[in-house]
């Protein structure tokens, strides 16, 4: 049996706060598998991003240990600096909001290109026939190379960040909320995008969201997260069709409904606070 792709144990990312401890991730355990996607859901503030960013080593770990393709990335057991650039190819991320994560200065060229040159996966001369292949494979005329950002709308802005997280051809990316600053017209238009581009390359993907409805449309697994853990995960139609956990069918519960009654009904007493965990569904699955 082949090892997953990627390994959490135990994952703790503690902040501190005026004298108390933030728990943002309070010892997750999760893997990947080629090819797989994994959906990541849960309310604002449960940890989804924060560990997201652990996993991409932009955020350090308070304990526990993650592994891709069964390499440690914890440079407590000596993932150098020099060792996680040469593996950090491998795994790539795109962030929530289009007009924040791309620089400014730079041109749709040089965002692309970057990355390219950094790692040295072409030669100087195939550079620019790289980055109109990256163009063309997000739905991006090659012509607008040369146009800065603030050129585009939201969701020509996303295209170039996923165009920009394939440079290097990841095994794994992980998109974070990576429709939610978009119109609803452009939404389906990025995710189709997402799910040809998985289809066509193999690869596995982690979507963090806590829209329901993409996460169901995408992943093949689905982990729920309350409160910096996970508390309940499994196949995505099993999950929905069968929730056992009381937060995850009060979470689908929230789902907006036509019937205002019903809305009501369903709404959620407003996110959870790791500042005062209401130690509520940590431990609710049906009996």
């Amino acid at each position: 049996m082949s090892l997953p792709l990627l390994e959490i144990e135990g994952a703790k990312v503690h902040f501190a706060n005026r004298g108390t401890c933030v728990c943002a991730v309070d010892g997750v355990d999760l893997t990947v598998d080629e090819g797989e996607v994994l959906g990541l859901v849960g309310e604002s503030g449960c940890g989804k991003t924060t560990l997201a960013r652990a996993v991409m080593r932009l955020t350090p770990l308070t304990a526990g240990r993650i592994r891709f393709g069964g390499v440690d990335l914890n440079p407590a057991v000596g993932m150098s600096r020099r060792a996680l650039n040469r593996i950090r190819p491998q795994f790539q991320m795109i962030f929530q909001d289009p007009y924040s994560s791309l620089n400014p200065r730079m041109t749709v060229f040089d965002a692309l290109a970057e990355p390219l040159r950094v790692h040295g996966r072409v030669a100087r001369r195939d550079v620019a026939g790289q980055v109109a292949r990256l163009m063309e494979q997000v739905g991006l005329a090659a012509r607008f190379a040369r146009k800065y950002p603030h050129e585009f709308s939201g969701g020509q802005r996303q295209r170039i960040a996923i165009a920009r997280a394939l440079a290097l051809e990841p095994r794994l990316i992980i998109a974070d909320e990576p429709v939610s600053a978009l119109d609803v017209s452009v939404q389906a238009q990025i995710l189709n995008l997402l799910a040809d581009l998985i289809r066509m390359r193999g690869l596995a993907l982690i979507l963090v969201s806590h829209d329901l409805a993409v996460v169901r449309h995408l992943a093949h697994r689905v982990a729920v997260m309350y409160m910096g853990r996970i508390v309940e995960m499994g196949a995505t139609a099993s999950l929905f069709g069968e929730p056992r956990h009381a937060y995850t069918r009060m979470l689908l519960a929230a789902t907006p409904s036509l019937d205002p009654a019903t809305a009501r009904a369903n709404l959620l007493k407003g996110p959870a606070s790791a500042l005062a965990p209401p130690g509520i569904f940590l431990d609710g699955y049906a009996r």
